[in-house]
């Protein structure tokens, strides 16, 4: 079996783009901003990190975002008015004590990229409640750490993607 990381991505669009690409344990892969970066050149990036299960903004739904999310067949998750930037401010300086912490340097980010990491962190506040269901239901399985950890990602994968319930998706794969 083929194992694609499958991904959560916050967008930024605009003419300068930001991009946040996460794992879904929510560790940071990467962030990047360009001017005037096309659809293909956006995808062509994430791509080279795995597979977005999700795309996030943090503005009711772009067209734009809506537009990446359908090329990736990924789950959009937008808020459904805009963030005000007390709360954005808050989740990036949140994240950044985290990051920080992990010994990685918060320096060089453009704001661009802080709001598409902002995007990721409202889609992963999103979804937490049923990635912690599938996690612990997951600890449960008595394998070997790695092949959880795949199992887990089809998991989510499928749950997220195609709605299925957890309880079946893991039967499915363990």
């Amino acid at each position: 079996m083929i194992f694609i990381n499958p991904l959560v991505v916050g967008i930024d669009p605009g003419t300068t783009i930001g991009i946040a690409v996460f794992d879904l344990d929510g560790n940071l892969l990467t962030t990047h901003s360009c001017k005037n970066f096309s659809l293909a050149d956006v995808s062509s990036l994430i791509s080279n990190h795995g597979r977005p299960v999700i795309i996030a903004g943090d503005v009711p739904a772009p067209r734009y975002v809506e537009r990446l999310a359908r090329v990736f067949s990924a789950k959009l998750i937008t808020p459904n008015r805009r963030l005000s930037k007390k709360q954005k401010n808050q989740m990036i300086r949140g994240f950044f004590s985290r990051f920080r912490r992990s010994g990685m340097p918060k320096k060089g980010i453009s704001n661009h990229e802080k709001d598409a990491i902002v995007s990721a962190l409202y889609a992963f506040k999103r979804i937490s409640p049923l990635l912690s269901k599938i996690n612990k239901k997951l600890s449960r399985i008595k394998m070997r750490k790695q092949r959880v950890r795949e199992i887990g990602y089809l998991v989510k994968t499928n749950v997220l993607l195609r709605g299925e319930s957890v309880t079946t998706s893991i039967q499915r794969f363990a």
